[in-house]
């Protein structure tokens, strides 16, 4: 997995920090450990989400339902423990659970980014369309990579001890990956770690796919187009698809290609026709890295009864952080969000 290609195509930033408490582990199905974690968005006391208003709008929704001061709905954006999240699925006979109400977006971030960099815009995103967010990191990025070291030395062995500490890790046979258990960033492990962030509000949240949205950015796209189309192939397709900066597949952002060659990486072109969930593509005309060129042909190949209306932001270039122009997404986000 190691390979030229992968090592090119990911580059991890210096890792950043979240307070530990809130972090969700996961363990992927090579098991890689990757953190994650979900914000809860603003609710009224009958669970819909509460968006705060765009510029320029009155504040019409949040005075149509204000929280109640005993509500346990939180009223703000509010980053959840994994004890408090076990206590809302404990709670969902009477609340009907985190998947009631409002949706949540399943958001797989962007090159050179990891969950302590992103987490100001996801809670922005959550309290500006009244949604839950959950991000993960991907295998080899912020506080997923340099695991066994890290367990090691709050263990008091010696890092370099791989072979005692993959024996103490995992029940199987020792393998390569478990000698070097942290694991470099690769396609698979991306395909994983999406699946494994899906599982855990699917099957432990008990969130129904059809209240799940994802949202891909840029390298995020690839993951999200993965699980759109399985999930749609498993025939229980997920709520909706937001794609900002997606890329036709690795390959073809140097090389027009004009098909799917050996080797190259996150063919989004190719899971495309087979989405079956309404999709928004977000991309700004003069993006220098993903050209904007590329959304324009993957949504031509999406079925027609599922494109949303796309956002092409004339004039805007591709930025380091996802800091776009408002109303606009957010209003399109609404439309995927209700799916319309």
């Amino acid at each position: 997995m190691g390979d030229a290609i992968s090592s090119l195509l990911f580059q991890p930033p210096p890792p950043t920090r979240l307070k530990e408490s809130k972090v969700i582990w996961l363990t992927n199905s090579y098991g890689k450990r990757i953190p994650s974690f979900f914000i809860e968005c603003a609710k009224s006391d009958d669970g819909s989400g509460v968006r705060a208003p765009l510029p320029g709008e009155q504040q019409i929704e949040l005075d149509q339902h204000p929280p109640n001061q005993y509500s346990s709905m939180p009223t703000t954006p509010q980053i959840r423990t994994p004890k408090e999240l076990e206590m809302s699925v404990t709670l969902a006979r009477r609340t009907g659970g985190l998947g009631a109400g409002a949706p949540t977006i399943l958001y797989s971030h962007a090159n050179a980014e990891d969950l302590g960099n992103i987490y100001p815009w996801c809670k922005f995103l959550s309290k500006m369309l009244g949604v839950n967010i959950f991000a993960y990191d991907y295998t080899g990025y912020g506080l997923a990579t340099d695991q066994e070291n890290t367990r090691s030395r709050a263990a008091g062995r010696s890092p370099k001890n791989r072979i005692s500490s993959c024996k103490l890790k995992t029940a199987r046979p020792c393998t390569n990956d478990d000698l070097f258990p942290t694991g470099d960033p690769s396609e698979d492990y991306c395909f994983a770690d999406i699946s494994a962030a899906y599982s855990y509000l699917t099957s432990i949240l008990q969130i129904p796919p059809s209240s799940i949205i994802l949202y891909g950015r840029s390298l995020g796209s690839g993951p999200s187009c993965y699980l759109a189309s399985r999930t749609a192939e498993e025939d229980s397709p997920v709520g909706g698809l937001i794609l900002h900066a997606p890329f036709l597949s690795v390959y073809r952002i140097v090389l027009e290609s004009g098909c799917t060659l050996p080797g190259d990486r996150f063919p989004n072109v190719d899971f495309a026709p087979s989405i079956r969930s309404p999709v928004l593509l977000i991309h700004g005309t003069k993006d220098s890295i993903v050209p904007f060129n590329h959304s324009e042909r993957m949504l031509q190949v999406f079925h027609e009864d599922f494109k949303a209306d796309p956002l092409f932001i004339k004039g805007m270039a591709r930025t380091s952080s996802p800091s776009i122009p408002f109303p606009c997404p957010l209003s399109h986000s609404t439309s995927v969000r209700n799916g319309t």
